[in-house]
């Protein structure tokens, strides 16, 4: 087993030089890559923490990044992750706006996923108001009220994202998304007739 953290720590942000990347991994030894550039093979102490010595000082571009970890025994790759990271040299702005936009999670189901945005476009992330999602209309049907992340119609905002799942109706839907301080951004989701 090896397991790059966080997969929920999708954006990032920090200096130029990069910042520390934490695995964690069964396997005697382990080497991370970034963009498919080795950044070296480490072995595994059980004495040191965190994660046994496994921890890399990792020089993100900026944007998209590709992680992925090899573990190994004997020389065998016998584990590996992978994890797409967005990084920010630097910090984000203040708050300008919330992003809605919608995935397809299978035939019949969308995610509606909102981000907190600054004035230039980079995710927010320290914003973590508390979200409500509402479907204006009677057509479809927010999955709410399962007590996980995606499936509440009310949601703290983690690292400026928070996303519901959202069942899909003969006809298009409109989706609200609200904070105390935010009265009404909308996302248009399409219905299984279109």
């Amino acid at each position: 087993m090896c397991w790059i953290e966080s997969h929920t720590w999708t954006h990032r942000s920090g200096p130029k030089e990069g910042r520390d990347v934490t695995v964690y991994c069964n396997t005697s030894e382990a080497e991370l890559f970034l963009n498919g550039d080795s950044l070296g093979r480490k072995t595994k102490q059980p004495n040191v923490v965190p994660a046994g010595g496994l921890v890399w000082k990792v020089p993100f571009v900026e944007g998209d990044n590709q992680l992925h970890v090899n573990g190994l025994n004997d020389d065998h790759i016998v584990a590996s992750d992978t994890l797409a990271v967005n990084y920010l040299i630097g910090n984000n702005g203040d708050f300008d706006h919330i992003r809605l936009t919608i995935s397809t999670v299978d035939k019949d189901k969308y995610m509606i996923h909102a981000e907190a945005r600054d004035a230039s476009g980079n995710r927010v992330l320290d914003y973590a108001e508390r979200a409500y999602f509402f479907n204006i209309g009677d057509n479809g049907q927010l999955v709410e009220n399962h007590g996980t992340p995606t499936q509440s119609s009310t949601i703290e905002m983690a690292n400026g994202y928070a996303a519901i799942e959202f069942e899909l109706g003969d006809y298009p839907s409109t989706i609200e998304f609200r904070t105390q301080n935010i009265k009404g951004v909308y996302v248009e989701v399409p219905g299984k007739q279109e």
